[in-house]
């Protein structure tokens, strides 16, 4: 099944109103950005005129800085469309009264709580029981922003939504980030700043070719589910202590399968014990 969700390109807008629009509203905007912006619209088909896609600039010290991000709802959006997709959720998670803390879907904090961060999970058709799940904390995208001040419970479920629905599904949102990741307030690109962040792309993107997209999912299930300890042990057992990476499409296919199988009986014998699970599985 494909993955990805085909679209018009642009979002059906040619690249010369993309240009007139970028005159129009970035005066400023340098040739190394506004090329990015435009293959970023091409490639990934997005409609700026429709705020799917669109530039933060700031100028500071007599440079303008600009960064290139994206709407929330392209992440929503494309990810309901998504074939794959088999429902998302996401919320709050608060430190209450007693010291506990708590995760709610939603965006509700009683006035004895204090919001300390947000909550995502992200399930796929593909995956089985094993979702993507990611927390972020409040402290590290908090900003002092009127969005920020007034509805940061609502901000930080967002930033914790679109990096579940990120590391779901790679291949569609990979290189896609918001604004309510920025983690400045006045976040922003020069060109050698550019070029500093073009480098290290680079050579995540080098590091990341040891892994297949199969591969790299994987990986992330894992990590996202805190099981790495289980995917040791499963590694150890079935391939010979060989690392995911270096499992073919077709062992990364047993060994998820192998993951939800244990992951299942864990949870049975968490409810019924050893003996209950054989009288159930009988």
């Amino acid at each position: 099944m494909n993955e990805k969700v085909v679209v018009e390109k642009n979002g059906g807008v040619s690249e010369r109103d993309l240009e007139v629009l970028l005159g129009q509203n970035y005066k400023n905007l340098d040739e190394k950005t506004k090329r990015k912006f435009l293959v970023l619209c091409r490639e990934r088909n997005l409609n700026p005129f429709l705020d799917e896609v669109y530039l933060i600039s700031s100028e500071r010290d007599g440079k303008f800085y600009f960064t290139i991000v994206v709407s929330k709802d392209v992440f929503t959006t494309r990810a309901s469309q998504n074939n794959l997709c088999d429902g998302f959720a996401s919320g709050v998670v608060v430190l209450n009264e007693n010291g506990e803390l708590i995760e709610r879907e939603g965006s509700l904090v009683l006035q004895s709580e204090q919001l300390v961060g947000g909550w995502a999970t992200v399930y796929r058709k593909d995956w089985g029981k094993v979702a993507m799940k990611k927390t972020v904390g409040l402290k590290e995208y908090g900003k002092n922003t009127r969005a920020w001040r007034e509805m940061p419970a609502t901000m930080v479920a967002k930033v914790a939504l679109v990096q579940a629905l990120r590391d779901a599904f790679p291949a569609e949102f990979s290189g896609l980030y918001t604004e309510e990741e920025m983690k400045q307030q006045d976040s922003g690109t020069t060109v050698e700043q550019t070029e500093k962040q073009d480098k290290q792309e680079n050579k995540v993107k080098k590091e990341k070719k040891q892994y297949s997209a199969k591969a790299l999912e994987l990986v992330n299930i894992i990590k996202s589910n805190s099981i790495e300890d289980l995917a040791i042990e499963i590694e150890k057992k079935y391939f010979g202590g060989r690392k995911v990476s270096e499992l073919t499409d077709d062992e990364i296919d047993r060994m998820r399968t192998l993951l939800n199988e244990q992951l299942i009986k864990e949870k049975l014998e968490s409810e019924f014990g050893s003996e209950g699970v054989k009288s159930v599985v009988r």
